[in-house]
């Protein structure tokens, strides 16, 4: 009997691709939306890739149009609704018959979330109690992206921080203060719900080719300045990222469902742990040059490695993609279509206002 699979947010960036694997896998997907990034078109990408079995690349270079037209999807369902919804949800919830829920239906983005901090926590926070309370309910089991941006900076990024390190609250922001609400949540609801089942997973910052791009995490930006601006501009490049290629990251996902040996709490996930100055050589290694330059108060400073060991220990999962690995494909397809993601002003591309994706790339 085919498993039956609920993605919310699943035409975002991380969410689209699983959305594209699951269903390549044999899944039954159902996609839960509110389109709220302008990104509609995502979905016939991944309707598109998986009847036509295309790569992402391909998808993405043939794609000729942002415009979204409603309709019934071949390979997925889509329901166009908010975690907000409590009615559309729980008809979700209760016609679905989900064996597990991915959760990725939230605003993302230092800027997006500091800019609208109300917002931010009745999305992020409380329309997510709404989805747990509903996963609990019907015995579905939930799988919550987090980040690892809940560690905050640290002074001494030498010290890799694993689960049971401390957490710095004093100066998180509002995207990671939700985070952490909802971690504490979950967790709460596990003492009461015995049968709850959920993973935790606070992922490294992510990056590679999807249906949907996110044009401004580390690995893409980084990339696209390099490639098509020429110039890339740092904020403390001696500070440690940990990055992760998203396909890694879809294989930690299948990785879980398929296991016979499903363990509830919170596990980091990472690979690559290096300098802003290490990434930006990475990328020279493969690009004709650019222009380096520092300056100061771009983005949100974050100065941390993290460890996955945990994760690998019990699900058996090691990540195996280089920064390398991550960057290649996305400089091949840019040194092929510069105007890939500007040519419509970036729609679609961007959780981020077109103002402060500018001043990434100054």
């Amino acid at each position: 009997m085919e498993k039956k699979i609920l993605i919310t947010g699943g035409a975002g960036y991380i969410g689209s691709l699983l959305a594209f694997h699951l269903i390549k896998e044999g899944y039954k997907v159902t996609i839960f939306d509110s389109l709220f990034y302008d990104n509609g078109y995502v979905l016939q990408l991944i309707d598109k890739m998986a009847t036509e079995n295309l790569t992402v690349y391909q998808a993405l270079l043939n794609n000729k149009s942002k415009i979204f037209s409603s309709q019934n999807f071949k390979s997925f369902k889509f329901i166009n609704g908010d975690t907000r919804d409590k009615k559309l949800l729980k008809k979700t919830f209760s016609d679905g018959g989900f064996d597990f829920v991915f959760h990725f239906a939230e605003l993302v983005g230092f800027y997006r979330c500091e800019k609208d901090k109300s917002l931010t926590r009745e999305i992020n926070f409380e329309g997510t109690k709404n989805l747990i309370d509903l996963a609990i309910s019907h015995k579905n089991k939930l799988i919550y992206n987090s980040t690892s941006s809940v560690y905050g900076s640290r002074e001494n990024a030498e010290d890799i921080l694993d689960e049971n390190s401390p957490i710095i609250k004093d100066d998180l922001d509002t995207y990671c203060i939700n985070k952490l609400l909802v971690e504490d949540y979950m967790l709460e609801k596990e003492k009461d719900n015995k049968n709850f089942k959920f993973i935790i997973l606070r992922p490294a910052t992510v990056g590679g080719l999807s249906p949907r791009m996110r044009l401004a995490l580390l690995p893409n930006h980084f990339t696209y300045a390099a490639v098509v601006n020429k110039k890339l501009s740092l904020t403390k490049p001696q500070n440690y990222r940990t990055v992760i290629d998203i396909d890694d990251l879809i294989k930690a996902y299948l990785t879980i469902i398929k296991s016979h040996n499903w363990k509830n709490g919170i596990y980091n996930i990472g690979n690559n742990n290096m300098s802003k100055k290490e990434y930006a050589s990475e990328i020279l290694s493969v690009t004709n040059g650019f222009k380096l330059k520092f300056i100061d108060n771009i983005g949100k400073e974050r100065n941390l490695k993290i460890s996955q060991e945990k994760f690998s220990k019990t699900y058996g999962f090691i990540p195996s993609k280089s920064f390398i690995d991550t960057i290649t494909p996305l400089v091949n397809l840019l040194k092929e279509r510069p105007d890939i993601f500007s040519k419509d002003n970036f729609k679609g591309v961007l959780n981020e206002d077109l103002d402060e994706w500018n001043l990434l790339l100054s």
